[in-house]
């Protein structure tokens, strides 16, 4: 697998900003690759430590040495995917369309999660709720993709965690990359791309996750057509990574709400067909059609022909923004 090297300075930034929320300990002595002790056993890591952390090469990865309790664990999993399937219609719609609804979040509270990891996604859900929170709807819409298509409980599981994790390697990118607004320039597309890289390589350094897990996670942004990222791998795509693949997508489009989010999923996947799998893609189309708004018509008295005439116009500046896009 090629691998890029993971970066530190603003994990570390998360990790002493999360210090000075809740008690961050180090639960082992942290060294630098000289052999040097740089912080004792047992120090409360706070913002006052981040010069000293970011200064040294540490030998081992910062996550590996500290601690924050309560951590993320399986039944914190479990019971945020409950919450969310009743509180999102779409979750829940979700969970309606099993024949066993339980056994996915069963297999959602049964994530495994090394220590390092569960601290991590503590990081991430204490300094940066958006993301954790489309990390948990990518869980639920991965395992339910699994489902769909005939997976058995473990299968369910181990998508759970793909999708789970799948951005893990943006908590140790710029934060600011996750901004809408941000223009991105040619050096923030490319940190940006190796996110997936970036999150591969942090589950490989735990056993309990399956190289089928890698795989979906290194090629959660792949498409079939050739024309994702980052190894345009078209075809060669796995199972697991089509399926994580698609639920990204899935989940990404219901979060950004709006007006009429199942009709503009349905129609977003339609126009897209070439870059997902086409029987899991019919499965989800199969699921929204009974979920799919209607649109309001035009008011009264609006003429048709200006409204045509609009259409035309939007059209036109659509594709010179896509011709001019990277």
């Amino acid at each position: 697998m090629q691998s890029v090297t993971v970066p530190t300075a603003h994990f570390t930034r998360a990790v002493t900003t999360l210090g000075e929320k809740r008690p961050v300990v180090a639960r082992s002595a942290i060294f630098n690759v000289q052999g040097l002790k740089v912080i004792d056993k047992g120090v409360a890591i706070d913002a006052t430590l981040y010069e000293k952390l970011t200064r040294h090469q540490l030998r081992s990865p910062l996550e590996d040495s500290v601690d924050s309790q309560p951590a993320v664990s399986g039944p914190l999993l479990r019971e945020a995917a409950q919450l969310m399937c009743r509180e999102d219609r779409f979750a829940a719609a979700m969970l309606a369309s099993l024949r066993q609804p339980d056994a996915l979040l069963e297999e959602v509270g049964q994530v495994p999660l090394p220590r390092p990891i569960a601290f991590q996604l503590t990081v991430l859900r204490e300094t940066q709720p958006g993301p954790w929170q489309r990390s948990l709807r990518t869980m639920v819409t991965a395992a339910w993709l699994g489902a769909l298509t005939g997976a058995a409980r473990h299968g369910l599981r181990m998508l759970a965690a793909a999708g789970l994790l799948h951005d893990l390697g943006m908590l140790h990118l710029d934060p600011a990359l996750l901004k809408p607004q941000l223009p991105l320039g040619r050096e923030q597309r490319r940190h940006l791309y190796t996110h997936p890289l970036l999150s591969s390589m942090l589950l490989e350094r735990h056993h309990e996750y399956p190289q089928e897990v890698v795989h979906a996670v290194l090629e959660h942004h792949e498409a079939l057509d050739g024309s994702g990222y980052p190894r345009a791998l078209g075809n060669n795509i796995s199972p697991w990574g089509r399926l994580l693949g698609l639920g990204e997508q899935v989940s990404a489009l219901l979060e950004a709400g709006g007006e009429a989010p199942a009709l503009r999923l349905s129609v977003a996947l339609r126009m897209n067909a070439p870059r997902f799998d086409p029987e899991a893609m019919r499965r989800v189309l199969n699921w929204l059609q009974p979920l799919r708004e209607s649109l309001p018509g035009p008011p009264a008295g609006a003429d048709p022909a200006e409204a045509l005439r609009t259409i035309d116009r939007l059209m036109r500046e659509w594709s010179g923004a896509l011709a001019a896009a990277p």
